[in-house]
């Protein structure tokens, strides 16, 4: 049964609002594309044709043969580091794991509700002119700017220790 034109071409009884990225298919919810997805990642009829595709093409007589070192990208000498110089790390996950473990910042955070709500605010801040304000308020917070003081020395401690 082919659907009529901008019907969902899975379900067939809803319009078709969008495209599957991969074959085009019109659909009409998450619910039909859901399933569908899961076709393309397990096709395997894609994959054999597009192997009896390559291989029946026959190579030139005129064509030069491909060796591996053919398909390397190339990088420019400037883009490679140079021999004994260490790279900086910049993994931040080791700054976080550890603000997250001192015990000072912890104990700062178990204390107070006050500062962990105000932790809070600052982490949903979305809107600029609502982030001025969340972040004005927070500064004038003793309690607040001990706790940022604190964070900023770990976050330095460890980006020196990672140089």
């Amino acid at each position: 049964m082919s659907p009529t034109p901008g019907q969902c071409d899975l379900c067939h009884s809803a319009i078709a609002k969008y495209k599957c990225p991969t074959c085009l298919i019109p659909y009409c919810s998450l619910a039909c594309y859901k399933p569908h997805k899961l076709s393309h990642t397990s096709d395997p009829t894609a994959t054999s044709t597009i192997a009896t595709a390559a291989s029946s093409i026959t190579p030139d007589s005129s064509s030069t043969p491909v060796s591996s070192s053919s398909l390397e990208p190339s990088v420019p000498a400037a883009a490679t580091p140079a021999a004994g110089i260490q790279q900086p790390r910049t993994n931040q996950q080791d700054i976080f794991a550890a603000i997250r473990s001192d015990t000072e910042v912890l104990e700062r955070l178990k204390a107070s509700s006050r500062l962990r709500f105000k932790l809070r605010e600052v982490a949903r801040m979305e809107k600029e002119d609502r982030a001025k304000d969340v972040l004005n308020n927070v500064r004038k917070d003793v309690e607040a700017e001990e706790l940022m003081m604190r964070i900023l020395e770990i976050s330095e401690r460890e980006q020196g220790s990672q140089a």
